[in-house]
């Protein structure tokens, strides 16, 4: 014959049952507990953890490199610089002014007024500056540095040989720069030069001409 529990025989076991899975749930839950460190479960610790991509920006897009940078503004210069070219002398036009952009010619014009460096080293940065604006550089050119020739003052007995410019002239230099190609039987020549003459407050080229034989 079956066995009749009584009911408060049904009530234990429906109470060691509750006991049982309610601790069997806890052991693999984590129940955080305030004013206690966090501690990791079993179920925790093997439970796969996401990793989140982390973005870095690359260092070349963090700092801009030096060539990008934007042309700040010319450096300022306390002389004015005329220019006439040889077809221009040969027409008989005057000269026009010259516009050099480059940093360091500018800063050599400011270290000549302030007497700082001789007018035959500022002849030659001022013909190497006029080269560079013109010269279309490349593979197996050969650069000579510049140089420049004084040339003799004219007297007062000499005023009627004067050109213009003249007035007021420091000196006066026969400035040249130029490149040499020579490479698998082709040679070539790139060459500008020019007259310049320079006074306390002017720098004029005079008879400028650039060419490319060969």
């Amino acid at each position: 014959p079956e066995r009749c529990m009584k009911p408060r025989e049904l009530s234990a076991v429906f109470n060691r049952l509750y006991n049982q899975e309610t601790a069997a749930t806890m052991a693999h839950h984590y129940i955080k507990e305030e004013g206690k460190p966090q501690v990791e479960t079993q179920h925790q610790s093997f439970a796969p953890k996401s990793k989140k991509p982390q973005i870095v920006t690359p260092p070349s897009l963090l700092k801009r490199r030096e060539h990008d940078k934007p042309p700040g503004p010319p450096v300022p210069i306390s002389m004015k610089l005329y220019i006439r070219t040889r077809v221009e002398k040969e027409e008989s036009k005057p000269s026009s002014t010259l516009h050099l952009s480059q940093a360091t010619v500018r800063k050599q014009i400011n270290l000549f007024h302030s007497g700082k460096i001789s007018a035959q080293i500022l002849a030659s940065d001022v013909i190497t500056a006029l080269f560079q604006r013109d010269f279309m550089p490349g593979d197996h050119w050969d650069i000579y540095p510049a140089s420049a020739r004084e040339q003799q003052l004219l007297d007062d007995a000499d005023a009627k040989n004067k050109e213009e410019g003249d007035e007021g002239i420091v000196s006066i230099f026969e400035a040249e720069k130029e490149a040499i190609w020579d490479w698998k039987d082709i040679y070539s020549v790139a060459s500008a030069n020019a007259t310049i003459k320079i006074s306390s407050g002017d720098i004029h080229v005079d008879n400028y001409r650039y060419y490319v034989a060969g």
